[in-house]
């Protein structure tokens, strides 16, 4: 617990998160302490790098080299480096894979302006984006328990001065003086004609209700911005509904597919158990589409 300003506005939605989640999001979030970092809430990996993950980390290098070797100099790739080294986290696939996003992102030239990631977790993906001047204002919607350990990662490593952060509550909140906007996802209204040009959802439309899905496409809508989803083709919730990524309907409330394809970079994950590349046994889809 805290007596920061910021996180006891953000406590204040907790009441009403339940409303915004699926049994999933139940499951992983209702009753966890998220006031520590490290615990997963099934938002991402931020795990420490002690003795045990430094071996795991040198003795993976061939693998990562087998599955990645054309991501590991990127510029993307050098930020996510910089940052598990400032956090000492370990830089594992998870990361990597953000490097990647981001590097498709810019290929597209649509990372550039206000951005707005939807369910981010660890603070990841809003970290990738901090120091990048094609970015003008960041925004993150999540539930209010993840935005409170992403809001204390962020404080505790120093990523931003705390005084360009502003929890939205209002539409006036929403201004010029500052860089980085975290957003209960009650408050999602907040975003309606925002002048975002990109959303990314990575992973999450795949366990959130659909109508909450759908909310969000309508609101990127009103931006007339760029959307990409990485996503899951089909995954089933604990209390037996299936998410599947053609009820999402991007392609029906779009203007234009850019693409839509299965995400090579995710069909294959390493671990230290034999045969230590494995196949994922489900379909991602990648997709980017102008509204």
């Amino acid at each position: 617990m805290t007596n920061d300003k910021s996180i006891k506005i953000l406590e204040k939605y907790l009441v009403n998160s339940e409303n915004n989640m699926s049994a999933y999001g139940k499951e992983h979030l209702l009753n966890k302490n998220f006031y520590d970092i490290y615990n997963p809430l099934n938002s991402g990996t931020f795990e420490k790098l002690d003795t045990k993950t430094q071996i795991k980390f040198y003795l993976s290098f061939i693998f990562r080299l087998m599955l990645y070797k054309n991501e590991l100099f990127t510029k993307f790739y050098k930020i996510y480096k910089k940052l598990a080294k400032k956090q000492n986290r370990l830089l594992n696939f998870d990361l990597i894979r953000h490097a990647i996003i981001l590097r498709i992102l810019d290929k597209n030239n649509v990372l550039k302006g206000n951005v707005c990631t939807i369910g981010d977790g660890k603070a990841t993906f809003v970290s990738g984006l901090l120091e990048n001047p094609k970015i003008n204002k960041i925004f993150s919607i999540n539930l209010p328990q993840a935005l409170i350990q992403d809001y204390l990662i962020i404080k505790k490593y120093n990523l931003i001065d705390l005084n360009l952060i502003k929890i939205v509550e209002r539409d006036e909140d929403i201004d010029d003086s500052h860089k980085l906007f975290l957003i209960p996802a009650e408050n999602k209204k907040m975003l309606i004609k925002k002048d975002i040009n990109l959303f990314v959802n990575k992973a999450s439309f795949q366990e959130m209700p659909i109508t909450e899905t759908h909310a969000y496409l309508d609101i990127i809508k009103t931006n007339q911005s760029y959307l990409y989803s990485l996503n899951r083709e089909e995954k089933k919730m604990y209390d037996g509904e299936i998410i599947n990524y053609y009820d999402f309907k991007i392609r029906e409330k779009s203007n234009k597919i850019i693409f839509e394809e299965q995400a090579d970079f995710y069909k294959y994950f390493y671990s230290l158990k034999f045969p230590f590349i494995h196949k994922k046994q489900s379909k991602i889809i990648s997709t980017l589409a102008k509204f």
